[in-house]
C-alpha cells in the first residue's frame, strides 16, 4: 500500500485546508499544509524510484463479470517520470503561489492544486486500460467542478462543457478500443495492444491532452491562469502521455503511419510557430502542448515509445518553469535559462534522448520538418522566457525568497529524471541534431533583435505579402480552435433543446394524455413482437 501514500497525502491536505478554512480561516497554516504535503509527497515519489514496490490490484471490484480482472495500479519506469514530474509541478505551483495570490482566493486553490495532483497520480499509476478510464473520469470530474467554480458568464460556463465532452469523448476512443479485443475475447492491457486497436488509443489520448479547445475557460485573473491552468493543463497532458511510453513499437499499422506521422509534424509545426508569436507564455501555453505532445506522439508511432517520455517530461518541466515565471526580475533570469538549456537537448542534458525518436535513419523529409519544429520552439521558448514584464511585489518578504527555490525544484527534476530515470536516459543524443537547433534558434533570436524592426517595414510595405499571410493564418487558426465544430454543436444543443421543448408543451397541454397515448400505440407498433423485422 505504499504506493497509494502520496495520493492519500494529498487527498487529506487538501481536506484539512478546506475543513480549516470552513472552521477559522488562517491564510498562513493553509500555505503550511500545502507547502509541507507538497514537499512530503516529492520526497516519497522520488524515494520511490529505488525503493521495490508490488503493484495493487483489487480483484474484489468487478462492474461486469469477465470484463475486468482487476484494478491494478504499478510504479514503473514509464509511471514514475511523469508522476515525479507532477509532483514536482505542484510543489513550483505551491512554493511561487505567495507570488501571485489574493488572501481571499488562495487557500481554495491551493486545495485544488491538491486534489487535481492527486487524481493525476491516480492515472499515471494505472495498470491496464480500464483502471486508466476511471482514473480519467475521475480527473475529468474534478477538473470540471474546480472549473465551474471559477468561472463566471454562460459563454465561460458552455465553454466548461465542452471541455469536459472533448474529454468524454477521447475515453470512448478507448472503450472501443476494450470493445475490440473483447471481441476477440482478450483483455486490453498495456501489453497485448495490437496495430488494429493503438490507433483508437492514440486519437483517444490525443482528445484527453486538454488541447481543445485551445483556449480553457479559467479566469482570466492571472493568479488563476498561472496557477491554477497551469496545474490543470499538465495533469491533463501528463495523464494522457503516459500512455505513448506504454505502447508496444508496433503501435499502428505502416500504411496508417505515414500518415499519422505527418499529421503530427504539421501539428507541431502550427504549435511552435503559434508559442513563437504568442505575446505571452499565458496566451502560448496550449500551442507548447501541441508542439510538445506532437512530438510526443511522433516517437510512439515511429516505434520509439521510451522516447516519447522525454518529450512528456519536458512538456511538464520546461512547460512549468516558463508558465510559473511570474516574477520577471533579473535575480530570476538564471532559472529559466536553465530550463532552456535542458530543453534544447544537447548531449546529456535532460531533453537529448528524445531525439532517439525524432531521427531516425534514413533521413527523410519527416526528420527535417521535426528538426525544423524544434528550432521554432526553441526560438518561442527563448522569447517567452527574455520577455520583459511586470514584476509583482510579493506581500511578505519571505515570499521573495520561496519563490526561487519553488522554480529550482523544477530544474532539479528535469536533471533527476535524466540520470536516474531509466536506463540509457542520461546519453549524448544526437549531439549534431541537437547542436543544429541550439544554434539556429539562438542565431534567429540574434537576428530579430537586430534586424526585426527592418524586416518588418519590409513586410509591411508588400501588403499582397501580409493580406496572404494574415488570411491563410486565419483560416488555418480557424480551423485549429475547432470553432466549426463547437458551432455545430451548439446547433445541434438547441435544436434538442427546442424539441424538448415542444414536446414537454404538447405533452402537458390539455391534450397531452391522448398525445401519450399516441406516443405509446406508435411504439407498441413499432417495436412490439408483431413488428415485420
Amino acid at each position: 500500500m505504499i504506493l497509494i501514500i502520496p495520493i492519500l497525502i494529498l487527498i487529506l491536505a487538501s481536506l484539512a485546508i478546506v475543513i480549516l478554512q470552513w472552521i477559522k480561516p488562517n491564510m498562513g497554516l493553509a500555505w503550511l499544509i500545502s507547502a509541507g504535503s507538497s514537499l512530503i509527497v516529492w520526497i516519497v515519489v522520488l524515494v520511490l524510484h529505488w525503493v521495490q514496490v508490488n503493484p495493487i490490484d483489487i480483484y474484489s471490484w468487478r462492474p461486469i463479470e469477465g470484463i475486468l480482472t482487476s484494478l491494478n495500479f504499478k510504479m514503473d519506469l514509464v509511471a514514475w517520470p511523469y508522476a515525479f514530474s507532477l509532483v514536482s509541478v505542484l510543489l513550483a505551483a505551491v512554493l511561487t503561489a505567495p507570488m501571485r495570490f489574493s488572501y481571499e482566493t488562495a487557500p481554495r486553490i491551493w486545495a485544488g492544486f491538491l486534489i487535481i495532483t492527486a487524481s493525476g497520480l491516480l492515472a499515471i499509476l494505472s495498470g491496464n486500460a480500464l483502471t486508466l478510464i476511471l482514473t480519467w473520469t475521475v480527473i475529468d470530474i474534478t477538473e470540471f467542478i474546480l472549473l465551474i467554480r471559477s468561472t463566471q458568464g454562460r459563454e465561460l460556463i458552455q465553454s466548461s462543457v465542452f471541455t469536459f465532452a472533448m474529454k468524454i469523448i477521447g475515453t470512448f476512443f478507448v472503450l472501443w478500443a476494450m470493445a475490440i479485443s473483447g471481441l476477440k475475447g482478450d483483455e486490453l492491457t498495456f501489453t497485448n495492444i495490437t496495430p488494429e486497436v493503438g490507433v483508437y488509443i492514440l486519437i483517444g489520448s490525443g482528445f484527453r491532452l486538454g488541447i481543445v479547445p485551445l483556449h480553457l475557460p479559467y479566469s482570466q485573473e492571472v493568479q488563476f491562469r498561472r496557477g491554477l491552468g497551469t496545474v490543470l493543463r499538465l495533469v491533463s497532458a501528463a495523464s494522457s502521455l503516459v500512455v505513448l511510453g506504454r505502447m508496444p513499437p508496433a503501435v499502428v499499422s505502416p500504411n496508417l503511419a505515414i500518415f499519422l506521422l505527418l499529421f503530427t509534424a504539421l501539428a507541431g509545426l502550427y504549435g511552435s510557430v503559434r508559442w513563437l508569436s504568442s505575446k505571452d507564455e499565458l496566451s502560448g501555453r496550449p500551442f507548447w502542448l501541441i508542439a510538445l505532445a506532437g512530438m510526443a506522439f511522433a516517437c510512439t508511432i515511429r516505434g520509439r515509445p521510451a522516447a516519447s517520455i522525454t518529450w512528456g517530461m519536458m512538456l511538464v518541466l520546461s512547460g512549468g518553469t516558463i508558465f510559473l515565471y511570474s516574477n520577471r526580475g533579473r535575480k530570476f533570469l538564471l532559472f529559466p535559462m536553465l530550463g532552456f538549456i535542458s530543453l534544447t537537448g544537447l548531449p546529456f542534458t535532460p531533453a537529448s534522448f528524445g531525439w532517439y525518436g525524432l531521427i531516425l535513419f534514413p533521413f527523410s523529409i519527416l526528420d527535417i520538418l521535426f528538426i525544423l519544429v524544434y528550432i521554432i520552439l526553441l526560438a518561442g521558448y527563448l522569447k517567452q522566457v527574455l520577455r520583459s514584464g511586470i514584476s509583482p511585489k510579493p506581500p511578505e518578504r519571505w515570499a521573495e525568497f520561496i519563490y526561487p527555490l519553488g522554480i529550482g525544484f523544477l530544474i532539479a527534476a528535469q536533471w533527476i529524471i535524466n540520470i536516474f530515470g531509466w536506463p540509457g536516459s542520461f546519453t549524448s543524443g544526437i549531439w549534431w541534431a541537437s547542436l543544429t537547433t541550439t544554434v539556429s534558434a539562438i542565431s534567429g533570436g540574434i537576428i530579430y533583435h537586430k534586424f526585426g524592426s527592418s524586416i518588418i517595414n519590409f513586410l509591411m510595405k508588400r501588403n499582397w505579402i501580409l493580406f496572404f499571410a494574415n488570411n491563410g493564418l486565419k483560416r488555418i487558426a480557424g480551423f485549429a480552435n475547432f470553432d466549426w465544430f463547437y458551432s455545430l454543436l451548439r446547433i445541434l444543443y438547441s435544436f434538442f433543446q427546442r424539441l424538448v421543448q415542444v414536446l414537454a408543451l404538447v405533452l402537458e397541454g390539455e391534450g397531452g394524455i391522448l398525445w401519450a397515448l399516441v406516443l405509446l400505440v406508435l411504439m407498441i407498433t413499432v417495436f412490439g413482437p408483431g413488428a415485420s423485422p
